[in-house]
């Protein structure tokens, strides 16, 4: 019964009680994992609040970093300006250097800092408002948790006072998953808020230390700039002499390829019309065609070369990519060198700003010194007699002269700031002027390097036509091995021409053997019918004409034998005569193609091939009139 009494049954138990103790039960069990849930939200919400706290701690470390930092900077900046003034500060007191030198540095620092605060401030803003969004979300799921609470003790009532609401708990059950996997999907995003906030605080001290670094490099480069800028104009002088070179050899080659390639068409296009011409013009057309070969071995010579100009060229393109890429970065870094003399510049400003502020305030201060001498003295003149009043004067014109030495030592150390800024603005003016003929010859150089693109442009199109030549020319050599591959099917259909008249030869052969042998047989009967007729002698006159007549159509069938044996004898020495001809045209043609082969290229034993065929069908055509 116990088995039976489950909530996720499908079939209703039979014990209301059961049910209602088992729907009890496992309400009391949600509840006590919404508590436990609730609580784990608390300590992670607690957690995040001194995450929070640590923070801020580490904010405030990270301020007083970032004020380490600046005042590193900006002593270092000072450092020229201090081993400057080290004859004026001894001059001083040490109170006032102390107090000098503490304003230099704050004023110097806070002037310095301000991008540096703007985009600390930036970031700080950003993560307080990413932790007051964490803060509110929170709070808010604080909220939820109570208002869950809440709801679970009504629904407790709800079960107590009415069981049969079974489906509705469901849902808000449900509903309640919902909101806890919601509650479960704010807290990640909480930390992943937290996380980025981490990163981007590791991001901006590593931002800090790459300025830190890119500064001295860019100390470290201007010093080897002019080094460098050196080694580029010698490097630009000697790509500009070897492309000038290149220059003068491919209009050369150009030149060359440009008369040769015409005298080659005009070549190609008298051997075309020489092809169908007869057999007296072979010898001047197998010259023409070893000219042509040697010409063509020249063309694929010039071709390798103007290949090998090519790869050149490729090369200084790759060097004129590098030197625009150093062009660029020295551009880069000559704008860093700027920005740091600005910077230099609105120190300089702040510093001749306090100098006149101090010159101010001692003006005003001696003023009132003297302001307030006189009025002692008259004072003491009404109060005193005159000898005390002459000594009062005597030691307050003491005291005036030492704050006269006083103004004069300070009046030293401004007209040497006034020197010190006069220098500074001289190095300025010879840095601006270094500057702009670099510039200049940045600008030289970029020009050269936009002729050299032109040049390499106008290189390129001859090399295009130069390529749109070689490729009619292929195709011309395309259809010669074309009109080769005819040749070749007609030396074999001239082969089996002359395996058939072997054929017939054989079988001529054969009958003129049996037409001996017929010949043979003949002439015994003749021998025979002679003897006849000499034993024969004493015959009648019927005897004797048959016998006559018998000879005579012996004689007749005879010399009819004799002719068309002779006229055989002739037809077969006319057809023997026609195969060794063929015979003596395919070897000559072999031993070419072969000899062609050896020297390497299809297209290399065209010309002595197609002259061996002409001279082949010329025999043929002999031997068949």
């Amino acid at each position: 019964m116990a088995k039976n009494a489950s909530p996720v049954a499908a079939v209703p138990p039979p014990s209301p009680d059961e049910e209602s103790l088992g729907k009890v039960d496992s309400l009391k069990t949600l509840n006590e994992l919404l508590f436990m849930e609730t609580e784990e939200l608390r300590q992670k919400i607690g957690d995040l609040r001194s995450h929070l706290d640590h923070l801020s701690l580490d904010h405030s470390l990270f301020s007083d970093l970032e004020n380490d930092v600046t005042r590193l900077v900006l002593a270092s900046r000072l450092a020229e300006f201090a081993e400057e003034m080290a004859a004026a500060e001894e001059r001083t007191t040490p109170v006032e250097a102390d107090l000098v030198m503490a304003g230099l540095h704050l004023e110097s620092a806070d002037a310095d800092n301000d991008a540096i605060e703007k985009t600390l401030d930036a970031a700080i803003s950003d993560k307080d408002a990413v932790l007051e969004d964490t803060g509110d979300k929170n709070h808010h799921a604080e909220l939820q948790v109570a208002v869950l609470l809440e709801e679970m003790e009504s629904l407790e009532v709800a079960l107590k006072q009415n069981l049969s609401s079974i489906g509705t708990l469901e849902v808000e059950k449900a509903t309640m998953g919902e909101k806890i996997k919601y509650m479960e999907e704010v807290l990640r995003t909480t930390d992943d808020q937290l996380l980025s906030i981490a990163r981007e605080k590791g991001e901006i001290e590593k931002d800090l230390e790459l300025a830190i670094m890119e500064r001295n490099a860019c100390r470290r480069d201007l010093n080897a700039m002019s080094m460098v800028l050196e080694k580029m104009k010698e490097e630009f002088a000697g790509y500009q002499a070897a492309n000038n070179a290149l220059d003068q050899g491919i209009v050369k080659l150009e030149r060359q390829f440009e008369e040769e390639h015409a005298t080659v068409i005009k070549e190609v296009n008298r051997w075309l019309g020489k092809v169908g011409s007869t057999e007296r013009r072979k010898e001047e057309l197998e010259q023409q065609i070893s000219i042509l070969q040697t010409k063509i071995a020249d063309l694929q010579g010039k071709v390798s070369k103007s290949e090998a100009i090519r790869q050149e060229k490729i090369a200084l393109e790759e060097k004129l990519g590098s030197v625009e890429e150093a062009l660029k970065s020295a551009n880069e870094r000559f704008d860093l060198v700027a920005a740091e003399k600005d910077g230099l510049e609105k120190a300089l400003e702040q510093a001749t700003l306090e100098r006149e502020s101090t010159q101010r305030k001692l003006t005003d201060e001696a003023n009132k010194c003297k302001a307030m001498i006189t009025q002692v003295t008259e004072e003491l003149k009404m109060m005193l007699g005159l000898k005390a009043v002459d000594e009062l004067k005597a030691k307050r014109e003491g005291e005036i002269a030492t704050l006269q030495g006083q103004v004069a030592d300070l009046s030293s150390t401004l007209s040497a700031l006034v020197d010190l800024s006069g220098d500074i603005t001289g190095r300025k003016a010879q840095r601006q002027a270094e500057k702009e003929a670099v510039l200049r010859d940045l600008d030289l150089e970029k020009a050269e390097v936009r002729r050299l693109r032109l040049q390499l442009e106008k290189l390129k199109k001859s090399r295009d036509d130069a390529d749109n030549e070689l490729r009619k020319m292929e195709v011309v050599i395309d259809g010669l091995i074309a009109e080769n591959r005819s040749i070749e099917i007609a030396i074999d259909s001239r082969t089996t021409e002359k395996d058939s008249l072997e054929e017939k030869l054989r079988t001529a052969q054969q009958v003129s053997e049996k037409m001996e042998g017929k010949a043979g047989a003949l002439s015994l009967l003749r021998s025979t019918s002679v003897f006849i007729t000499g034993l024969v002698t004493e015959g009648n006159e019927d005897g004797i004409g048959r016998g006559i007549d018998i000879e005579q159509d012996a004689d007749e069938s005879m010399e009819h034998m004799a002719g068309e044996l002779e006229a055989m004898k002739t037809a077969l020495k006319s057809k023997l005569a026609k195969v060794e001809g063929i015979d003596q045209a395919l070897n000559l043609l072999s031993g070419a193609v072969e000899e062609g082969k050896k020297k390497g290229g299809e297209w290399r034993w065209l010309c002595p091939t197609a002259a061996t065929l002409f001279a082949a069908i010329s025999l043929a055509y002999a031997a068949k009139r």
